[in-house]
C-alpha cells in the first residue's frame, strides 16, 4: 500500500477544505488530509463529521472515493493505524497493554489483543518480549 505509507507519516494543513476533485494531485492531497484527522483521533472516537465537513462530500461519496484511493475502508486503516501507534508506544515504554490499547481508542481489551493479532501475528505482549532480545 503505497499511499498508505507516505500518508502515515507525513502531517497536512487540514484547516481549510480538502479539495476532493478526481485529478490525481488534489485527491492525494484529500486522502492524506482525512488521513491526518484520523490519525488526530486515534485516542478516542475519530470524528467522522469532522472528515465530512474537512472533505466537502457526502459519507457515502467520500466512504467510495477513500476505498477507491487507498484499497480499503476508512474503517480498516483507522485500525492500522491504531496497531500502528500501539506498536510505537509498547516499544517505547512501559506501560501496560490495557493503557496502551485506551490510549489508542480501544474500549476493549480484547478487541484490541485480537486486531493487534490479527494484523501483527502476535499478541501485544508478545510484541513487546520480541523487542527486548
Amino acid at each position: 500500500m503505497g499511499p498508505e505509507a507516505y500518508c502515515v507519516n507525513r502531517r497536512f494543513d487540514v484547516s481549510g477544505p480538502l479539495p476532493f476533485r478526481m485529478d490525481r494531485h488534489y485527491f492525494a492531497h484529500a486522502l492524506a488530509g482525512v488521513i491526518a484527522l484520523t490519525e488526530e483521533g486515534l485516542g478516542g472516537d475519530p470524528v467522522c463529521e469532522k472528515i465530512v465537513r474537512a472533505v466537502g462530500r457526502s459519507p457515502r461519496t467520500l466512504a467510495r472515493r477513500f476505498s477507491e484511493g487507498m484499497g480499503m475502508t476508512w474503517r480498516e486503516a483507522l485500525r492500522r493505524l491504531r496497531i500502528v501507534r500501539a506498536m510505537e508506544l509498547l516499544a517505547m515504554s512501559d506501560v501496560s497493554v490495557t493503557e496502551v490499547s485506551l490510549s489508542v481508542g480501544y474500549a476493549s481489551l480484547s478487541g484490541f489483543n485480537a486486531a493487534f493479532r490479527e494484523l501483527t501475528g502476535m499478541a501485544p505482549g508478545s510484541y513487546r518480549k520480541s523487542l527486548s532480545g
